[in-house]
């Protein structure tokens, strides 16, 4: 898509240079879906308006890659982890039962994991490793002083 703006064909060029951010995959998507033409038309305009205002170059660039967000996100793309993605919706939010089965849920409480009977205590050693512990403790704070 070639057209001569005349005088705003500088503007035109720095507005274009905007889509080079864009990835391989981000142009071929929007080339099949058939947005192409519809972003570089939105581009020329934000350049012949940026001409119209007296704009300089890097106020040119800023202006056209607010214009560039703005369309993205008009069509349905979302600026995500430093590139653009279409939000699509979900197999879930079509189809809301789409997961229910007719069965009620399983029960998902926590199970308890301290046994009840202290068959650890009954070989004779957990007093030792009590008392055990109490020296440790005894032997550190004495050494911090």
């Amino acid at each position: 898509m070639s057209i001569d703006l005349g005088p705003a064909n500088h503007h035109a060029a720095l507005c274009i240079s905007r889509v080079r951010w864009l990835s391989l995959h981000m142009r071929y998507t929007l080339r099949k879906d058939g947005i192409w033409e519809d972003l570089m038309q939105e581009l020329l305009s934000a350049a012949f308006e940026a001409w119209k205002s007296g704009m300089d170059d890097a106020e040119t660039r800023r202006f056209a890659q607010r214009r560039l967000y703005a369309f993205l996100k008009s069509y349905g793309f979302r600026l995500y982890l430093g590139g653009w993605h279409r939000c699509e919706k979900t197999l879930e939010s079509v189809y809301p039962d789409m997961f229910d089965r007719g069965v009620a849920p399983r029960d998902n409480s926590p199970v308890r994991l301290i046994s009840r009977r202290d068959d650890h205590l009954e070989c004779g050693k957990g007093e030792d490793i009590v008392l055990d512990i109490k020296d440790k403790l005894l032997f550190y704070k004495n050494r911090k002083k």
